[in-house]
């Protein structure tokens, strides 16, 4: 095999790799790699160190001049993902399993301590844990990069970065700990031993950092876990050769594998780009002059269920649009949505109808806008960040039987910059659910009348958005046609969902609702931080990337006590916030004409109990309100199956009372039963 290496060079950073997408995937790195070392430690706490420890591997193969296995073809392995873990099949219990397969370099193997016929020892590698961690700070930007004389320089940073992504896997793991210590009483000792071995396993990578930097400097790295190892100056020509090639490949690998620094660039990768969006979704500043409803700026929307566009169709042409609205401070602000014109005609009586369409919650991250999903059908990137437009039969089957749709983003999701979404906030949902309404109608080329017939739809969070634009459209929207409200598993008092977020698949709703308040009363931004602890600042900061899938994967079933260094009950109990989640509350104004509300009984996450008390409160006022009750059995609470579910069983049912509304029919409240 010939010995020539190809002239090395250092691929161009791309564009679309920005710093904020490097970040974003550092930090999930640091999750993963913590979560996967603390199962490691917990897995082997008999003998942590030997996974994580700096026990390095060392070559397996000989180097005798003519072994075919002789050079670098054989160290590749030990960063390939298919090679079997070490020691894991031999290894039980931190005893030898005599039944068991042993890899070469697995814990129980013999390793030789030179090359035969010399008296050189054999270059040490960084344990696998430590790869480990490289590879899952990495995951999502998998090419490799070749390095040359500039190897040196790299490696360098490649180990700085290194060092500050293990300060805060160590950050992340001590919260783990913590979280593990106080749990359970019998899981309290495993915790406690965990945490008296990391502090053995830390100064173990650190020596396998040291390793790392030793290759490109042209150290020998077995001076490092060897002071006494003696140095043949006569060493073997094959091993001082295929050394050198295994520095190199050693410090290729590193970098394709820590290719998440900033300072180190990159090969394109195979993902979403949602730089196509970034220039619509930039809201001008200042805001042109104008009223709520005003249009921005428009463009075509392409309009797909999937993302080849060939797996069914919509039955409409889509408009992209940004207009004016008001925020929950009052203050004007642009908000995305889009708009549908159906290809087919209003089968009912008089005009056709105008259907404004809040969904269910997507997530806080830009990239989960639904006008950007009516864009892609599923959006994906890398690693968890997938999201479905879950809600887009409702789009499809209301298109086909001849409404016209608008769909809102909602205040500050989807915008490109560094606005969050005003999330669950009543008054900005309300607000930018009408201001849709408005802006549809000044489209031109629609078929939509000025005066024609409107309606509100919502789930979940959109519930909330659909009954409070009900609730404002009498002041706020007063020359709107509003002919009716639908919401199903409406949020209508948030204190009351807080004990079904706790242990939720979905508790990263959570940081959501925090990034919500501070987005929409940015005064209480430093007072929020201040009553977070440090795993609970890591969910404010990086849920606000995340769309829900990723986030559910992320915080799953997490207990939010241990993200409050303060009790949490006393803390939504006393003001500001108990003050400000009050005021969130649907319930306390009459509603602008007839509203539907359906909801499941056993709803774990949306309470049941809180969205009846609203339909009985309005009944009171003299609203006209029919309240429907879904009784699924509950199935899986914190999997939140009785609250996705409903919504699809009852779809028919939802959309017949809704043309019900536009075609004249007569309503069908049931207050007596709701008061009685």
């Amino acid at each position: 095999m010939s010995e020539a290496v190809d002239e090395p060079r250092i691929a161009e950073e791309p564009a679309s790799l920005r710093p904020d997408e490097f970040a974003v995937s550092a930090q999930v790195g640091v999750e993963q790699a913590a979560s996967r070392m603390l199962g490691a430690l917990v897995a082997r706490s008999v003998e942590p160190m030997e996974v994580f420890g700096a026990a390095a591997e060392r070559r397996a193969d000989a180097c005798p001049h003519t072994s075919p296995g002789c050079g670098a073809s054989k160290t590749m392995a030990i960063f390939d993902r298919s090679s079997p873990s070490r020691g894991t099949d031999a290894m039980v219990g931190g005893q030898a399993n005599p039944g068991a397969r042993q890899h070469p370099r697995s814990a129980g193997a013999v390793r030789p301590d030179r090359c035969p016929g010399t008296t050189t020892p054999l270059v040490e590698m960084p344990s696998p844990g430590v790869r480990r961690v490289l590879r899952l700070g990495m995951r999502g930007h998998e090419e490799v990069t070749t390095v040359g004389k500039n190897a040196a320089v790299i490696i360098e940073r490649l180990a700085g970065r290194l060092d500050e992504m293990m300060a805060s896997v160590r950050h992340y793991l001590v919260a783990e700990i913590e979280e593990l210590k106080g749990d359970a009483q019998p899981l309290k000792p495993l915790g406690d031993s965990i945490e008296g071995n990391f502090d053995k396993i830390s100064s173990a990578i650190q020596h396998d950092i040291a390793l790392v930097r030793a290759y490109p400097l042209g150290q020998n790295p077995s001076a490092l876990a060897d002071p006494h190892a003696e140095q043949d100056a006569d060493r073997d020509n094959c091993c001082r050769r295929r050394g050198a090639r295994w520095l190199k490949t050693a410090a290729t690998m590193v970098v394709a594998t820590l290719a998440i620094a900033p300072a180190v660039p990159t090969a394109p990768v195979a993902r979403a780009d949602d730089r196509q969006y970034e220039e619509f979704y930039t809201p001008p500043s200042p805001l042109p002059p104008g009223q709520p409803g005003d249009l921005i700026r428009t463009e075509p929307s392409r309009l797909v269920l999937e993302p080849s566009g060939q797996l069914g169709a919509y039955v409409g042409t889509g408009t992209r649009i940004m207009y004016r609205s008001t925020d929950a401070q009052g203050k004007p602000v642009a908000v995305t949505g889009t708009y549908i014109e159906p290809d087919v005609p209003w089968p009912g009586n008089g005009p056709r109808p105008l259907l404004a369409y809040a969904t269910g919650p997507y997530g806080a991250g830009e990239q989960c806008a639904p006008s950007r999903l009516f864009n892609q059908g599923i959006h994906f990137s890398q690693g968890f960040d997938l999201m479905f437009h879950f809600e887009e039969g409702f789009f499809a089957t209301l298109l086909a039987r001849g409404f016209a749709l608008v769909v809102t983003d909602g205040v500050g999701m989807g915008i490109h910059g560094p606005e969050s979404p005003q999330f669950l906030n009543r008054v900005a949902a309300g607000t930018a659910l009408i201001d849709a309404a408005r802006a549809a109608k000044k489209l031109p080329g629609t078929s939509l009348e000025p005066d024609g017939p409107v309606a509100f739809w919502g789930f979940a969070s959109g519930g909330q958005a659909s009954l409070s634009a009900a609730e404002l459209a009498s002041t706020y929207g007063p020359e709107l046609n509003i002919v009716g409200t639908f919401a199903d598993a409406p949020l209508t008092e948030i204190v009351e969902s807080i004990p079904g977020i706790d242990g939720n698949y979905l508790a990263v709703l959570f940081g959501y609702l925090l990034r919500g308040i501070i987005a929409s009363y940015p005064e209480t931004e430093q007072t929020i931080r201040g009553v977070l602890t440090p795993r609970g600042l890591q969910t404010l900061d990086w849920s606000g990337h995340t769309c829900v899938f990723q986030g559910g994967a992320d915080y799953a079933f997490r207990h939010l006590q241990f993200w409050f260094n303060t009790d949490l009950n006393a803390l939504v109990s006393n003001d500001p916030f108990k003050s400000l989640l009050a005021a969130q509350r649907v319930g306390n104004i009459k509603p602008k004409g007839p509203v539907y509300i359906s909801h499941n009984r056993w709803d774990p996450l949306l309470p049941y109990h809180a969205a009846r008390k609203t339909a009985a409160d309005w009944c009171a006022m003299g609203a006209d309100v029919q309240f429907w009750t879904n009784e699924e059995p509950p199935l899986f609470n914190k999997l939140d199956i009785n609250s996705l579910v409903p919504l699809y069983v009852d779809g028919e049912r939802s959309m017949a009372w809704l043309a019900d509304r536009f075609n004249g029919v007569p309503t069908t409240p049931n207050c007596d039963e709701l008061q009685g």
